[in-house]
């Protein structure tokens, strides 16, 4: 799940690097020697094979795939893979990181870097995935502490229903008239009523599949 170990070139002091057991590795001298850096990093890889730790750490990315492996059977696949997402990005930047060096401020750090994160719900939906897998070794008695508990994000707002008048703005935005063929708009708006009058979820309508889906969506419009 979360990415192996690969080098990465820091302009400041001109070399590759790559974290490695939780340390930093001085790979290569100079940008063009990528390939160099490679190879040494596979010398790297053949060493940690033929010389194992007698006891390794638990990192955060080990958490995360120990996590994914007990989950994948038990959740829904579209809320599987969203967890996944998130989780395997935090595992690329942090995942090399010992849990016994691993702190709140690096989870926060992290999602304050990611500056298109805005809305409360995305926020607290980041925060949730990353802390269940910490949640769920320590109830295994796998850690002994989560070190990311305590990170979160405001409560935020409570949604609404939208407004008749909101609706119905959205659908004369969306009306396509004067084509002969549906327009992209003319589509969206099937959708929209769609969704309106049965209350279902945008990706419980995506996973309709076959001709029940399509003549789901036309009743509804035809009865708007």
């Amino acid at each position: 799940m979360a990415r192996s170990a690969r080098p990465w070139y820091l302009k400041k002091t001109d070399c590759w690097y790559v974290w490695w057991n939780g340390k930093r590795h001085n790979l290569a001298k100079g940008k063009a020697n990528g390939k160099e850096a490679k190879v040494r990093l596979a010398a790297l890889r053949k060493e940690a094979a033929a010389n194992p730790p007698l006891e390794a750490p638990q990192t955060v990315a080990s958490i995360i795939e120990r996590y994914l492996r007990s989950a994948k059977t038990k959740l829904s696949p579209n809320t599987f893979e969203l967890r996944k997402l998130y989780l395997e990005e935090f595992a690329e930047a942090e995942g090399w990181r010992p849990i016994a060096e691993a702190k709140r401020i690096q989870l926060t750090e992290w999602v304050e870097s990611h500056a298109g994160w805005k809305s409360d719900w995305t926020l607290n939906t980041v925060y949730s995935a990353i802390q269940r897998p910490f949640n769920w070794a320590f109830d295994e008695e796998i850690i002994t502490r989560n070190p990311f508990r305590g990170a979160r994000h405001r409560a935020g707002a409570p949604r609404r229903p939208i407004t008749k008048a909101e609706f119905q703005s959205l659908l004369r935005s969306s009306a396509g008239k004067g084509k002969k063929r549906p327009t992209p708009g003319a589509r969206f708006r099937k959708i929209l009523i769609f969704l309106h009058y049965t209350g279902a979820r945008p990706d419980e309508a995506a996973s309709l599949k076959g001709p029940n889906r399509l003549q789901a969506i036309r009743h509804c419009a035809q009865r708007a």
